[in-house]
């Protein structure tokens, strides 16, 4: 039995229903339609055009308009009719005298040769015979050449509009002989008003977020987003939604990722992998999900920067964590997750990887980190100290090795109850132990030769613990401070090596009354900004356990810092180990029997953690 077809209930894709026919259609490619539409006005014409930028930006469009543009009935116009013959057949896609070359299935020289006969001819009906060439860098290096001269000069009916995704494989030759226009990437939120306005005319049932979200997965490109628009319509039953959105793309929704944070804040590796799980059971595309962690970290990193006005531009929970969260860790998790973001494709499975990026970001932050909350004093004060000292205040203080880290010293719980100790050492005793300012470890004087001989010096004295009360009521009075005692402290600080490095080139002069004063330099002096005193007087707070205000004063020069201690013992320990190497027999008698020498600039210090030793 025979059915009729209406025509008109032919369902026609919004990519196409919605293609630009003029320029005032045109999204987001202002700098563009300008210059060509003065260049109409004035009838300032070039022989040859180039149209770059990515996938479904308008390149083609642009052609298609600038070609009605040149051969509308009604003249050289930059706004044509749109209803002459002309007009309705390139539109249509069936006018005689506009030529749609796809490059990338006639690269052979060949197709260029035959394509380069028919230019000499007049047009047939149009007034000008126009060579529209999509995907040109897809033409091989003869076609090219085969185009050279044409394309420089061509006949007077003819215009070439050349499109490309990738300039930069096109010849300079070719691009020296075309006004080259770059079609710019959509911004998500040009995209999402444009998607509003369709969804209007439309009547679609649509809220703003899920355009959003289907704005943001398009990339750019004014066709990808129509596309997805049309799968989210074909999927959604009444209204579209966010929830439909991300369950056709894969993606999760933000609120899902707040439990992540959470479990990377309360430090609970359990909790994290089972919301890795459940994300696992919404069905997500752990690449979406990360680069939707991604805009999560940017977004709280913005929070953190702007500082002000904040609710208005971020939610509240973006605010919450941009309170919870140091600058510095999310600036790590950013970076863990960009990074772990190509390693999906690597792992066994993006589980595994989503995993273990998660993992990476569980156990390589700072031991004690940071949080805008935990700098303040009602927090502080619960951080645990154990601090020994001597029954003489003029005693020396060294301090004491950290336990070598386990499995469970490294958990969460015990992480945060590492105690700062300090030692004394009898004025008597030898203090051969050195301190490292980096890892709070003990570092032997040790050195490296060309040879296997290794001398190394390791020498440890035994603690003395005493209730921490007794040295914080000892910074009441006014201390007179060892050469090396700030050098003690600053082992004990959290600090950043920037910091550090420049608390190391001062000399601690007293303490008295909650007031700590540093000896400087007038050319260290500037670089210790306000910023770097409030790093070291929170540091410093929290190692006395008490509100500290640093004072900074000035001098000529400083006799004694942590910085020149750590260079005297370095060259004392190449000194000694030079002069072991020297009156070692066995040595000496390898150096006479191959001519040999030893090569000092080879000898350096090592830690004694090294597995090397």
């Amino acid at each position: 039995m025979p059915t009729s077809t209406n025509a008109t209930s032919i369902h026609i894709a919004l990519a196409r229903k919605w293609r630009p026919k003029t320029f005032a259609e045109m999204v987001g490619q202002s700098h563009i339609v300008t210059a060509l539409q003065n260049a109409l006005n004035a009838n300032r014409l070039h022989h040859a055009y180039l149209f770059s930028g990515t996938r479904g930006v308008g390149k083609t469009t642009l052609g298609r308009i600038l070609a009605k543009c040149l051969n509308c009935e009604s003249g050289i116009t930059a706004n044509p009719c749109g209803t002459c013959s002309a007009c309705v057949e390139i539109d249509g896609g069936c006018f005689i005298d506009l030529f749609e070359i796809d490059a990338a299935s006639r690269t052979k020289v060949e197709d260029t040769r035959e394509l380069l006969e028919n230019v000499k001819y007049a047009p047939t009906r149009g007034r000008f015979k126009i060579y529209l060439i999509d995907e040109v860098h897809m033409l091989s290096n003869h076609s090219f050449n085969a185009l050279l001269k044409t394309l420089e000069e061509p006949p007077a009916h003819v215009k070439f509009i050349l499109a490309t995704t990738d300039p930069q494989k096109l010849p300079v030759t070719v691009l020296s002989r075309c006004l080259q226009f770059h079609l710019k990437y959509l911004l998500p939120e040009t995209l999402k008003a444009h998607l509003i306005h369709i969804s209007k005319t439309e009547k679609l049932s649509a809220n703003d977020t899920a355009l959003g979200l289907i704005a943001q997965a398009a990339r750019g490109s004014v066709r990808d987003s129509l596309s997805l628009l049309d799968q989210a319509i074909a999927l959604a039953d009444t209204e579209l939604n966010a929830d439909l959105v991300h369950q056709m793309l894969g993606t999760t929704h933000e609120a899902n990722l707040y439990p992540v944070l959470d479990a990377l804040i309360a430090n609970d590796a359990k909790q994290l992998l089972e919301q890795a799980r459940n994300l696992l059971e919404l069905g997500v595309d752990f690449t979406l999900t990360t680069d939707s962690i991604l805009q999560l970290l940017h977004n709280i990193a913005l929070a953190q920067a702007l500082k002000e006005n904040v609710k208005n531009l971020y939610s509240e929970k973006i605010c919450h964590y941009a309170t919870q969260i140091s600058a510095e860790l999310v600036q790590l998790y950013y970076q863990i997750a960009l990074t772990s973001r190509n390693d999906l494709e690597l792992a066994p499975n993006a589980q595994m990887g989503f995993e273990m990026m998660l993992l990476r970001m569980l156990h390589f932050q700072p031991l004690s980190p940071v949080t805008p909350e935990s700098d303040s004093s009602n927090n502080r004060s619960n951080h645990a100290k154990q601090i020994t000292t001597t029954v003489e205040t003029n005693q020396e203080l060294h301090l004491q090795p950290l336990s070598p880290a386990t499995p469970e010293s490294d958990s969460s719980n015990n992480r945060s109850n590492h105690a700062k100790q300090i030692t004394t050492i009898s004025p008597t005793t030898p203090t051969t132990t050195e301190v490292s300012q980096q890892n709070h470890q003990v570092v032997p004087t040790a050195t490296v030769i060309s040879t296997n001989t290794k001398p190394m010096v390791n020498a440890q004295a035994e603690p003395q613990t005493i209730p921490a009360k007794e040295l914080q009521s000892s910074a009441q009075a006014q201390i007179s401070a060892p050469s090396d005692e700030w050098e003690t402290i600053l082992a004990q600080l959290q600090l950043s090596p920037m910091t550090r490095a420049l608390a190391q080139h001062c000399h601690l002069k007293s303490v008295q009354n909650q007031r700590l004063t540093l000896l400087v330099t007038a050319a260290q002096k500037p670089l210790l900004n306000a910023n770097q005193i409030n790093r070291l007087e929170v540091a410093l707070a929290e190692y006395f356990n008490k509100p500290i205000k640093l004072n900074l004063e000035e001098v000529a020069e400083i006799a004694t810092t942590p910085a020149k201690n750590q260079q005297m013992r370095a060259d004392k320990a190449k000194k000694a180990a030079i002069d072991n190497l020297n009156s070692d027999p066995s040595l000496q008698n390898l150096i006479q029997s191959y001519n040999a020498k030893i090569d000092i600039n080879s000898i350096e210090l090592i830690n004694d953690e090294d597995p090397n030793v």
